[in-house]
Parts: C-alpha cells; sequence; structure tokens
C-alpha cells in the first residue's frame, strides 16, 4: 500500500507496535490518522480556531492573541499540499492535525532536521492519544527518509507535551508571525534516529 494511503489505527487498550506501549486511557476510543488533502482545509482551520485560543488563554496577554490568532489558525495549504501534514480522527471526527517538513518555519534547512509543524488537537478530545499519534507518524516518516532529528517551534503550552515524546528544551525563541506579532516560544529537539 503507498504511504500516502496508510492509516494508523490504535484502538483504546490496543498495543502501539511503534512505542511498544499500552494506551493509558481506556475510554479513548479509535484513532485514525491520515494525510491532509485540500479537501481538509476548511475542517483544519476549524480545528484551529477551536484549539489554539483555548490552549494558549493564560499564557499569553488577550491583545497578542487578538493579532496572533488571525494567523495561526488558518490551515497552511503549503504544508497540506507536501504529504507530509495529517489529521487525526477520534471516532471519525476530525479532531487533531499536526505534519513536519525538511526545513523550519522561516524555510531554512539543516542538514539531518526535520521540523515538527502546526499541531493541534481539539480540546474536547485532549489527553486521548491524538497528539502522540500524529507525532508518531510524523517521526516514523522523517526517520524513513533520512532524517535523525526532530526540532519544533513549541508554544508555551505545548512545551510539556513535546517533553513527554521525549523532546528536550534548546533555547528560549521568539515566533514571529507574517504581520509582524511576536511571542515567546520554545525551541525543543529530540534524536529519531
Amino acid at each position: 500500500m503507498p504511504a500516502r494511503q496508510r492509516r494508523v489505527i490504535i484502538a483504546a487498550g490496543q498495543r502501539d507496535e511503534t512505542m511498544g506501549e499500552k494506551r493509558r486511557d481506556e475510554e479513548s476510543g479509535t484513532v485514525t490518522v491520515r494525510p491532509a488533502t485540500a479537501a481538509d482545509s476548511a475542517a483544519i482551520s476549524d480545528l484551529l480556531a477551536r484549539s489554539y485560543p483555548a490552549a494558549y488563554a493564560g499564557w499569553y496577554e488577550a491583545g497578542l492573541l487578538a493579532r496572533a490568532l488571525p494567523f495561526m489558525t488558518r490551515a497552511n495549504p503549503g504544508l497540506i499540499a507536501s504529504g507530509t501534514f495529517h489529521v487525526a480522527f477520534l471516532n471519525g471526527r476530525l479532531a487533531g492535525c499536526g505534519g513536519w517538513s525538511p526545513c523550519a518555519p522561516d524555510g531554512r534547512e539543516r542538514a539531518g532536521t526535520a521540523h515538527l509543524r502546526h499541531f493541534a488537537v481539539d480540546p474536547a478530545a485532549m489527553r486521548r492519544g491524538l497528539g502522540r499519534a500524529l507525532y508518531r507518524r510524523c517521526r516514523d516518516e522523517a526517520r524513513a527518509r533520512g532524517f535523525t532529528r526532530l526540532e519544533c517551534q513549541s508554544s508555551l503550552p505545548a512545551e510539556a507535551f513535546y517533553r513527554r515524546l521525549g523532546f528536550a528544551r534548546v533555547a528560549a525563541s521568539t515566533i514571529v508571525l507574517p504581520d509582524g506579532t511576536a511571542f515567546a516560544g520554545v525551541l525543543m529537539r529530540a534524536a529519531i534516529a
């Protein structure tokens, strides 16, 4: 089966052979991950609009969020077209997204390093394995293409999630959006070789 058509299906309580660990939340339901398509764009934007405001509340000031969220809550057509951006479904409903690219969001490439991009999970589906399933798909694809490290520009509230996946904090960073809006982030890195 071609890589773009493969699906990862993990039911609650099943063993995930890629990590060798059993799902903790027995009420999770079925998580399915597949590559995103242009037809998913509106649903991805809707998901981002639900996820980021909820995740960032209390971490960033309201005025900053008012400027940043309009840019952050739109599906990225280039990422979707890349074939390395994925959507996750919980019991058949789109509830997560995330992907990777061989270059950083600013377009810079570094030998052996791929970058996680635009991860989000619906607040109603948090802690049910969607983010981890998306990460595993990205990690496995990047590794299969010869990358030995993953980096991400994490928001402050997402740092703990990436730490649980084995990422280490490299440095505090500033995430700058196309309109010049800047907010605090964390550059994180994990070995995947």
